[in-house]
């Protein structure tokens, strides 16, 4: 009864790694080489695009379909600036990034301490 834990996080594995080598085979793809250092700093791209989407970094809330729509509306913004300037907001953009989920993960760590919540 219940759910088989090893076989779920055996396949969780084995899609988290067809999903990273198909990124891979596309990127690589697109660029004509495979560049080592191609995908340094998406990492912080794609935990903005979930926190935009709605999803909590406590877990618990959040669904595939606003990660989605948190995806299309950081892609876009990341198109509109560097349409606008050429390629000199990459960096600034990145920082930005940066520096907004990292404020974030701070503001909520605070609250969380000053309005603590209590289940009993």
């Amino acid at each position: 009864m219940g759910l088989p834990v090893d076989r779920v996080i055996f396949w969780t594995y084995v899609q988290s790694g067809v999903f990273a080598s198909l990124a891979g085979v596309i990127l690589a793809a697109q660029f004509g080489a495979g560049q080592p250092a191609e995908g340094v700093g998406w990492e912080l791209f794609s935990i903005a695009a979930v926190v935009v989407g709605g999803t909590l970094l406590t877990g618990g809330v959040g669904s595939v379909a606003t990660t989605l729509i948190g995806v299309l509306l950081l892609g876009l913004i990341f198109n509109v600036l560097n349409f606008e300037n050429g390629l000199g907001w990459r960096k600034t953009y990145g920082s930005l990034t940066g520096t907004g989920a990292l404020s974030s993960c701070a503001n909520m760590y605070l609250i969380q301490r000053a309005f603590p919540h209590n289940d009993a």
